[in-house]
C-alpha cells in the first residue's frame, strides 16, 4: 500500500545521507556563520535533520545577530520550465527575432517558448537586482562575495536533465570584493572570464575554503576559491539516469573544449 502522495516523493529518491556525511552548511554553521535558504529543498534523499538556521519564503540573511557572518541562498523560481508555456503571456522578446537553435524546428511555437524563455530571464535580473541594493541599503556590498548560477539548462527539451552542453552549460557569475580578492582564484578579473571548468559538485568544496575550513575528504568536489583551492581540473563528468519514473542511462565527460556522450540504452528515444 502506497501512503497518500503529493506525487512529489515518487520523482525524488528518498535515498539517506551516508553516516559521517554531513550537508555543506553544516560546515558553514559550526564556523559561527548563519545559514538560510530561500527555500527550495530539492535535496533528493531525506533530509537529516535541520540544515539551515532558517529554509522558508521568509528566510533571510537579516535575520542574523548583529554582525554576524552569514550565508544565504535566494532561490528565483521565475523561470521554472513550467513558466515557459503559461498562457497568457505578455511578451517582452519578439518571437520573430529570438535565434532557434539548429537542433531545434524553426516553428511559431518553439520561438514562442525561446521568447518567453527570455522574458523570464528578464524577471530574474529584477529579483537578483533587488538582492543586490538590500546588501548595498546594509553597507554589505563590500564584505560579500556573491555566486550567481542557473541550476540546469533551459526548461526546453533537449537542454534540462540532457547531458549535452544544452543542458550542462549554465551561467557562473562570481563577484569578489577587493578585501577578498586573496580568496579568489588566480585568473580572476572582475569584469573578466574564465575558461576554467567547474561544476556544481564544487561548490560545497570551495564554500567552506573561502571560509577557511578544509573541505572534508568524503567531498567528491573540488575547490576553486580559497585557500583550499586544487587548481584547475582535467575533466568534468555528468549522467543521466532517469525522468522521474522513465529510465535511460546516459554518460558523459568533459574537457575545455570538447565533450563525449555514450548512450547505453540506445533502443529509447532521446525525447522522453
Amino acid at each position: 500500500m502506497y501512503p497518500p502522495s503529493t506525487g512529489s516523493e515518487y520523482v525524488r529518491s528518498q535515498t539517506r545521507l551516508p553516516v559521517g556525511f554531513q550537508f555543506y552548511p553544516r560546515f558553514l554553521q559550526a564556523a559561527g556563520y548563519y545559514c538560510t535558504n530561500n527555500s527550495k529543498e530539492d535535496y533528493n534523499l531525506v533530509k537529516p535533520g535541520k540544515v539551515w538556521d532558517e529554509s522558508s519564503k521568509e528566510a533571510h540573511w537579516k535575520n542574523r545577530a548583529e554582525d554576524q557572518p552569514f550565508f544565504a541562498i535566494f532561490n528565483h523560481t521565475i523561470s521554472h520550465e513550467s513558466q515557459i508555456r503559461k498562457r497568457p503571456h505578455q511578451a517582452v522578446h519578439d518571437p520573430r527575432k529570438v535565434r532557434v537553435p539548429a537542433y531545434h524546428p524553426d516553428r511559431p511555437e518553439v520561438r514562442q517558448d525561446w521568447a518567453q524563455h527570455y522574458d523570464k530571464f528578464t524577471e530574474i535580473g529584477a529579483k537578483v537586482g533587488a538582492n543586490l541594493k538590500a546588501l548595498e541599503k546594509a553597507g554589505l556590498t563590500d564584505d560579500t562575495i556573491i555566486f550567481y548560477y542557473g541550476d540546469h539548462g533551459a526548461g526546453i527539451a533537449r537542454s534540462k536533465r540532457c547531458p549535452y552542453n544544452s543542458g550542462l552549460h549554465v551561467p557562473l557569475v562570481v563577484h569578489v570584493p577587493e578585501k577578498f580578492t586573496h580568496l579568489a582564484p588566480p585568473e580572476y578579473q572582475e569584469n573578466g572570464t574564465s575558461d576554467r571548468i567547474v561544476s556544481f559538485i564544487d561548490l560545497p568544496a570551495t564554500l567552506p575554503s573561502i571560509t577557511g575550513i578544509k573541505p572534508p575528504p568524503n567531498f567528491h568536489g573540488h575547490a576553486f576559491m580559497g585557500p583550499y583551492d586544487a587548481g584547475s581540473q582535467p575533466y568534468l563528468y555528468g549522467f543521466r539516469g532517469r525522468m522521474d519514473e522513465r529510465y535511460e542511462l546516459i554518460r558523459c565527460v568533459r574537457d575545455e573544449r570538447y565533450i563525449y556522450n555514450r548512450k547505453y540504452m540506445p533502443h529509447k528515444i532521446l525525447g522522453q
